[in-house]
């Protein structure tokens, strides 16, 4: 009969020890696949931000900024038509350093139109 007691409370601890072992793989790998989704959702959102700064930088080159002059007259007012100085192929905020009134326009290629002119910063 001892034997058979033996063998009985063998099978008890091992089956103890399977189970512990078991119930620490699955918790493991529960949290190994809780931690990847985190790390695939991460990527998802910096891949998206990546995304959304690209798009802006490439909108900046669709279209171009045109620089204008345009004369002073005697008591500091505008004097004749604004001038077509140069372009920039970019979509810029210009600063002005010339003597004369500063004008900026945006010209987007798709449509071939300018915007308003803009008095350029000093």
């Amino acid at each position: 009969m001892k034997p058979a007691y033996a063998f009985l409370l063998g099978c008890l601890v091992t089956g103890a020890a399977l189970g512990i072992y078991i119930g620490d793989l699955k918790s493991r790998l529960g949290s190994s696949q809780n931690q990847g989704q985190f790390v695939v959702q991460q990527q998802a959102r910096e891949l998206q931000q990546m995304k959304e700064q690209r798009d802006t930088c490439q909108a900046k080159f669709s279209r171009a900024t045109i620089l204008y002059t345009q004369g002073k007259g005697l008591l500091g007012g505008t004097f004749g038509d604004p001038k077509k100085g140069w372009i920039i192929p970019a979509d810029v905020e210009p600063q002005y350093a010339g003597e004369e009134i500063g004008l900026f326009t945006h010209y987007d290629w798709k449509t071939q139109m300018e915007t308003v002119k803009f008095q350029a910063k000093r």
